[in-house]
């Protein structure tokens, strides 16, 4: 049991970023597909280049506070399914607009799912922490160079671009499938803090900054009339000791 709660996380990240590393290579590798099939002028296609960079900003900035307030396997479950979104809008979309809208989805949710994997291999993968997160990034530069080798000698085509993004999606699917089982530590919100309280003061009763010190009554045994009042004094002393002594 032992074995499968470590085996689990370790292959879901690694198909993982092995999807991540393919994807982010497309938009090099697709550039001139895109420039001849919409005619696109050179300022069209570098913004291709400039969306998807605006993407890693907002998903990052906005991701890292996500995945501190929330629970992170929630949340990393939402960044897969934006990041499969995109896939599917390269699928079933042909019009330029959604070249762009799908890549500044798929990668600022590749970017933030590569800072996520770093925050959760910790938790899976205590003790040799380290190493995993080099043997995943190997893995996601094996995605990138074979994705680059294969695409742009066998698949260098519109074809091609939507065969990938098929390609890519079933391996968001796995990936889904695959860390759903995985088991991550308890997450709970942060406490609030206590606020000490202080006791209500009784009503009707002012204590006086520096209380004076009663008067000894016995120092007027034969007539506590003479007693003087206690100005400033807060204890019902001198009341209490000036009853007894006229009753007595």
């Amino acid at each position: 049991m032992k074995g499968k709660r470590i085996i689990i996380p370790i292959l879901c990240f690694a198909v993982l970023m092995l999807g991540l590393g393919s994807n982010d290579s497309l938009r090099g590798i697709f550039a001139p597909v895109f420039q001849d099939r919409y005619a696109l002028s050179d300022s069209q296609l570098s913004l291709i280049v400039t969306i998807s960079y605006v993407g890693n900003l907002l998903f990052l900035s906005l991701g890292g506070k996500l995945l501190d307030t929330f629970d992170r396997k929630k949340v990393t479950l939402s960044i897969i399914g934006i990041w499969m979104l995109a896939l599917a809008v390269n699928l079933f979309t042909d019009q330029y607009i959604f070249i762009l809208i799908s890549m500044f989805l798929a990668l600022g949710a590749s970017t933030l799912l590569n800072t996520t994997i770093n925050i959760l291999t910790p938790m899976v993968c205590a003790g040799y922490a380290g190493l995993m997160v080099n043997v995943f990034f190997f893995i996601q530069g094996i995605g990138t160079s074979g994705s680059q080798l294969l695409l742009g000698r066998y698949a260098f085509s519109y074809s091609g671009w939507k065969m990938i993004n098929a390609v890519l999606f079933v391996i968001g699917i796995i990936a889904v499938l695959l860390f759903l089982n995985v088991k991550l530590p308890g997450w709970k919100k942060s406490p609030k803090p206590v606020t000490a309280v202080l006791p209500e003061k009784a009503p009707g009763k002012i204590l006086p900054e520096n209380p004076a010190p009663c008067r000894d009554p016995a120092l007027f045994p034969k007539n506590p009339a003479l007693l003087p009042p206690c100005s400033g004094c807060w204890q019902p002393c001198w009341a209490a000791t000036l009853s007894a002594s006229t009753e007595s």
